[in-house]
C-alpha cells in the first residue's frame, strides 16, 4: 500500500503548493509537487424548452500562459464548496452567479472527480440542471469584487456538442458535461 512519507510546504499564496514524498507498494520513493485545491461544484444548466445550455468564457492564467491566445475558456458554471456547504446549495449559487439562473432541480453525476490527480488535490462534483426561461432572475457574470469577469454564452445544445465533437472544447469538464447530456438526453438533439 502507498503511504506518505513527507510533506513539505513549498508555497502559500492563492493555492497552497507541497512537495510530497511517497513510498510506492513496490517499495520505489518519489517525489511529487501538488498543488492543495478546493471542491468544486461544475454545472451544465440546460433548458430543454429551447434547447441551449448556458455556459461562461472567462480568462484563466492557466490558458494564459499555456496558449498564446487571450486566455479565454468556455466553461460550464462553477465554483468552490465553502465550507459547512452542500455541494448542491454551492451548485445553485455558482449557477445564479455566473449565469444568472435559479436551478431547482440538480441531476447528479459524479462525486469528488478529480481533474488533474497526478497535480491538484482538486476535486469536482458534477451535475446536470435544467431550467426554464422563467428561472432568469439576474444578468450573471460572476462577482466582480471576486475578479470574476465573465462572459455569458448562450449556445443550442447541437452548437455545444459539435464543439466537443469537433475537438473545440478544451476544457475537460464541459466535455463531459456535454457527452452525458447527449447520453442522458437524445431528445433534445438534432432536428425535431
Amino acid at each position: 500500500m502507498a503511504k506518505i512519507i513527507s510533506k513539505e510546504l513549498l508555497h502559500s499564496g492563492w493555492t497552497k503548493l507541497f512537495r510530497i514524498r511517497a513510498l510506492l507498494p513496490s517499495g520505489i520513493e518519489t517525489d511529487r509537487e501538488i498543488g492543495e485545491h478546493a471542491h468544486v461544484a461544475v454545472v451544465l444548466p440546460f433548458n430543454p424548452e429551447t434547447r441551449t445550455v448556458l455556459l461562461v468564457r472567462q480568462m484563466r492564467h492557466g490558458v494564459l500562459l499555456t496558449d498564446a491566445g487571450d486566455g479565454l475558456l468556455l466553461e460550464a458554471p462553477a465554483g468552490e464548496i465553502d465550507e459547512g456547504e452542500s455541494a448542491e446549495d454551492a451548485a445553485r449559487r455558482e449557477v445564479l452567479e455566473e449565469v444568472g439562473v435559479t436551478v431547482k432541480d440538480l441531476i447528479p453525476l459524479g462525486r469528488r472527480t478529480y481533474p488533474s490527480p497526478g497535480r491538484s488535490t482538486e476535486t469536482n462534483t458534477l451535475f446536470l440542471a435544467p431550467f426554464s426561461d422563467q428561472d432568469r432572475p439576474a444578468a450573471g457574470g460572476g462577482v466582480k469584487n471576486e475578479g470574476e469577469e465573465m462572459e455569458v454564452v448562450e449556445l443550442s445544445v447541437d452548437e455545444l456538442v459539435d464543439l466537443a465533437d469537433n475537438g473545440d472544447l478544451s476544457c475537460l469538464k464541459l466535455f463531459a458535461l456535454a457527452q452525458v447530456l447527449k447520453l442522458r438526453r437524445p431528445d433534445l438533439f438534432g432536428v425535431r
